[in-house]
């Protein structure tokens, strides 16, 4: 695991210290992972600005539900530090999942690596400058070496940026490390696997864009493709146990001052297996193949360090994800 440092900076501090249960966290990027992470942190009394270049306010709605009283929705680009910064003034702690992912950021590197790494920096310096004690990063699997692993990887495994994407992200925590030391920001960078579940996937998910067209063509009586993205092995975390990491890591109170843990599944799952937990819920689904696979994962997560220092574990299994992934498309909620 990778946690390094100890007590962070004082004052706001002492709410994560003595666990206040009503603390202002400001979430970059109001996507799937962000809009999911403001619903779980609103339910938990924490008061929410979603603040994103581009806000879907009818989807955030759909996903947040009852909590939209205590989550505000605001437009900001954190390319901008100067326009930026005063979005993150009054908050505690803050939530970074802005950015643009895979295809996103490779078909245009320089973009890519403004909005992921200066983008970053800008809420790290933001955070700073507003008193911030705590910076939640949402980094990716994708940063590590996939063929060199033969055990389940621990966050000590070898990283590799053979993409625009894994770079920038790569890139980004580096960055983030060095500003924690120089100026004593607690920041917890969260490495997540491949995620599904309802959203909008304007940032380029491939992954999450091809696993929802699984679960969506079927309910639409529809032969449902699967894409390269979903058709071979790999590890699959469904957004809302994403959003309980994040929760566990704005309030856990005895981290490091510099922290990466890894928040999967703990297993690999494959196309059979997808098409076998949506057809336990939607009988008589139809699926094609509609290429071949890309990058295939050899190793799932080794979890030790999720439940060690954030006391997180998954709780939903794929199957269990699935049936509530279609539970709320067939109750009208969130569409893209």
């Amino acid at each position: 695991m990778i946690a390094r440092g100890g007590a962070a900076r004082q004052g706001c501090l002492a709410k994560f210290l003595l666990k206040e249960p009503q603390l202002r966290i400001l979430v970059t990027g109001a996507g799937l992972v962000g809009a999911h992470a403001a619903a779980l942190l609103a339910s938990r009394d924490h008061t929410v600005t979603l603040c994103d270049v581009a806000p879907n306010e009818p989807y955030v709605r759909g996903v947040v539900g009852g909590g939209m009283t205590r989550v505000s929705l605001e437009t900001g680009d954190v390319t901008d530090l100067s326009a930026f910064a005063p979005h993150v003034e009054g908050h505690d702690a803050v939530v970074h999942t802005a950015g643009l992912i895979g295809p996103r950021a490779q078909e245009r590197p320089f973009v890519g690596f403004i909005v992921n790494v200066v983008g970053t920096v800008n809420v790290a310096e933001a955070s700073r400058l507003a008193g911030a004690s705590r910076l939640i990063y949402a980094s990716t699997h994708g940063v590590y070496d996939f063929a060199s692993a033969t055990a389940p990887m621990t966050e000590d495994a070898p990283t590799v940026a053979r993409g625009v994407y894994p770079a920038t992200k790569l890139a980004a925590e580096h960055m983030l490390e060095a500003y924690s030391d120089a100026h004593g920001l607690a920041v917890v960078a969260l490495r997540f696997a491949n995620l599904f579940g309802r959203g909008t996937y304007v940032g380029g998910s491939r992954g999450g864009a091809a696993f929802d067209e699984l679960v969506r063509a079927p309910l639409r009586r529809e032969v449902a493709r699967i894409l390269p993205a979903v058709a071979g092995r790999s590890e699959w975390l469904y957004a809302k146990d994403a959003a309980r990491a994040i929760v566990a890591a704005v309030e856990r109170p005895e981290l490091g001052r510099f922290t990466v843990v890894n928040i999967g599944s703990g297993r690999l799952s494959g196309p059979d297996d997808i098409v076998a937990a949506i057809r336990a819920v939607v009988p008589g689904a139809e699926f094609a193949r509609a290429g071949e696979p890309g990058r295939e994962r050899r190793q799932p997560f080794d979890l030790t360090a999720a439940k060690h220092l954030l006391g997180w574990v998954p709780s939903y299994t794929l199957a269990a994800a699935v049936a509530d992934y279609v539970a709320d498309i067939r109750a009208g909620q969130a569409s893209p």
